[in-house]
C-alpha cells in the first residue's frame, strides 16, 4: 500500500510542476507565434517525460541513479525558458534515451521500413495482375 502511495506522489509531482511552466513561458497559454507555441509545447512535453522518467526510475528498463540525475538535469533544462537550455536538455534526454534503449535506432528504422513495405506492397500486387 505504501509503495502505491509513493508512486502516486512521484507522478503527482510532475503535475504539480506544470503551473510553474506556465509562469515561465506564456506560449503554453497559446500566447505568441505559432512556431514559439510549437517549440514550447514540444520542450514542455519532453521536460515532463524526463521528469517522470527520472522520478520513476524507469525508461523501457530500470534506470541507474546517475542516469536519473541526468534526467533531472534534462527536465530542468527543458522546463526553464530559453533555447540554449532547451537544446542542452534535449541533448541530455536523447543521450540517456539511446543509452537506455540500445536498439532504439533499429526500432525506429524498422517501423519506417515496415510502413514503406506495406505501402509499396499494396501497389505491387495490383501491378502484377
Amino acid at each position: 500500500m505504501m509503495k502505491t502511495a509513493l508512486t502516486a506522489c512521484r507522478l503527482a509531482l510532475v503535475v504539480f510542476i506544470l503551473p510553474y511552466i506556465f509562469v515561465y513561458n506564456n506560449a503554453l497559454l497559446l500566447i505568441g507565434s505559432f512556431w514559439e507555441i510549437l517549440w514550447v509545447m514540444v520542450t514542455a512535453i519532453l521536460g515532463v517525460f524526463a521528469l517522470a522518467s527520472g522520478l520513476q526510475g524507469y525508461m523501457k528498463r530500470p534506470i541507474s541513479i546517475p542516469l536519473r540525475g541526468l534526467l533531472f538535469l534534462s527536465a530542468i533544462g527543458l522546463i526553464m525558458p530559453g533555447w540554449k537550455t532547451d537544446l542542452i536538455g534535449m541533448a541530455i534526454l536523447f543521450a540517456v534515451s539511446f543509452h537506455q534503449i540500445p536498439n532504439l535506432l533499429k526500432i525506429i528504422s524498422g517501423f519506417f521500413l515496415k510502413k514503406r513495405r506495406e505501402v509499396t506492397g499494396s501497389f505491387q500486387g495490383k501491378m502484377d495482375k
